[in-house]
């Protein structure tokens, strides 16, 4: 009897064996199964006559039950996978609106509106950046916002559709789950029943299973398209008829007109020739003393109309006695070049101490339009980090969170960039008031000085002894 009891132990064992080779697939153990696999081995130990045959029976269908639960709960996987493209698909099309979108709010701030850069600045320019920034900034951190709450919608329909499809196949594995249980527990009744009472002489139709594959709804996804707005100009176009000119009426004036000049050319001939000769000889003494050997100037000199009085004056004395007017223009020449000389240097101080002040103002405010710089930057860096998460839901999460927090970074650039490009306005006007008025204490020396001397050189003129001693200059030197 022993060796019949190994033979079936053995076939017992080698069948169990067979079974947990074909379920490579995780299942939770039935216990009624198992109450049937015990009581199958003890019948087998009763009636080791007929337990070779019925083994031989009911083995195939027992591993066919176990293929076909297999089939179902790979079929069940693959329509979860397959579901789970087809969600990634429908919005793959809004993750690259989002992109493109951050890819526009983060243009904003900084490739059009660079506030801080390496070399120095004109801090016409830094307030120039700083306005642009601090407008496109805050259209940036409304274009974030927005990429926030549509992430945010986004995700949570896409988590609506995986909650969908993750309840079928929960479905879809209680179907291949009950369908095994049920086939494998009758077809192990079947077993024990010809254990108990031998082969059965009528053949019992052959068990059914049905393989469950889960349907996958396919929808479209409803993507709003962004506004495009194109703004056409056309120039317009005028025209000027030209005018006809009458030739006979104009050749007719003119020979009129011309016969009328000579006659009172003739007789005005005399009368005029006196008065050539005086303004020549006046055009000629001022053109070879005064306006020839004045010293040249850089700036464009200030006047009025006492100087120019003065100067048409010194004009008309010289043109009266030519011997005079020269030693008077040496001994006033270079008094009036030294006040020139004395503007200039002035005008010069103005400017470099217009400079330097703008320098300390950029210098001040360096750091601060970095951190306006680096913050919009970082924040961006931050957000295309999201574009690398395969998973459709973390990815819109992400996107959501870091789309948030960039909206209220962009926010305060433009508080920022408003707020610097105030101030350093106010520093900027302060400097160019002070400049200002630099320039109009120059001026004003220049033309206290330059009327002071023309009035002097016309007294010499006009017959005052030229001062045995030069007169202390009055201006001040820097």
């Amino acid at each position: 009897m022993f060796p019949k009891q190994a033979k079936i132990l053995v076939f017992c064992l080698s069948l169990g064996l067979s079974l947990a080779v074909k379920l490579q697939i995780p299942f939770r153990p039935d216990a009624h199964i198992q109450e049937l696999q015990v009581q199958s081995r003890e019948l087998a130990e009763v009636h080791s006559d007929r337990s070779t045959q019925c083994f031989l029976i009911y083995k195939p269908k027992l591993a066919k039950i176990a293929d076909e639960f297999e089939t179902n709960f790979a079929a069940c996987i693959s329509a979860y996978d397959n579901s789970t493209a087809l969600i990634n698909e429908k919005y793959a099309e809004d993750r690259q609106i989002i992109l493109r979108s951050a890819n526009i709010g983060c243009s904003y701030p900084n490739s059009n509106c660079q506030v801080w850069t390496a070399e120095q600045q004109s801090l016409d320019t830094v307030v120039s950046r700083l306005d642009c920034a601090a407008i496109n900034s805050a259209d940036s951190s409304k274009t974030f916002y927005g990429i926030s709450a549509n992430a945010t919608q986004i995700a949570v329909e896409i988590q609506g559709e995986y909650t969908l499809i993750e309840s079928r196949r929960t479905v879809c594995l209680n179907d291949a789950d009950r369908t095994y249980v049920e086939d494998t527990s009758k077809t192990y009744d079947l077993l024990n029943d010809c254990l108990k009472n031998g082969i059965p002489t009528t053949t019992c139709e052959p068990l059914t299973t049905t393989t469950t594959t889960p349907a996958v709804e396919k929808t479209t996804a409803k993507i709003e398209p962004f506004d495009l707005i194109q703004i056409f100009i056309s120039p317009r176009n005028t025209e000027v008829a030209p005018r006809k000119l009458d030739i006979k009426a104009l050749g007719f004036a003119s020979e009129l007109f011309s016969r009328k000049l000579n006659l009172r050319l003739s007789t005005m001939f005399s009368k005029l020739s006196l008065l050539f000769a005086v303004v020549l000889a006046f055009g000629l003494v001022s053109g070879l003393s005064l306006s020839l050997t004045l010293k040249p100037s850089k700036l464009h000199l200030p006047t009025n109309k006492k100087i120019l009085g003065l100067q048409q004056q010194t004009e008309e004395l010289a043109a009266r006695d030519p011997g005079t007017s020269i030693a008077c223009f040496d001994y006033y020449r270079p008094l009036i070049n030294a006040v020139a000389t004395q503007y200039e240097q002035d005008y010069n101080k103005c400017e470099k101490d217009f400079e330097n002040g703008k320098e300390l103002v950029f210098a001040a405010w360096n750091s601060t339009l970095f951190n306006i710089q680096a913050s919009g930057d970082s924040g961006c860096n931050t957000f295309f980090e999201c574009s690398s998460i395969v998973e459709a839901v973390q990815a819109f999460d992400c996107f959501a969170k870091v789309g948030a927090e960039q909206s209220k970074i962009m926010y305060q650039v433009s508080a920022n960039a408003t707020e610097a490009a105030a101030q350093i306005t106010i520093h900027l006007q302060t400097l160019e008031s002070q400049v200002e008025i630099c320039f109009n204490y120059a001026s004003k020396d220049y033309v206290e000085g330059t009327a002071r001397y023309y009035d002097e050189l016309n007294n010499c003129l006009g017959g005052a002894p030229i001062p045995k001693e030069t007169t202390a200059n009055w201006y001040y030197t820097t």
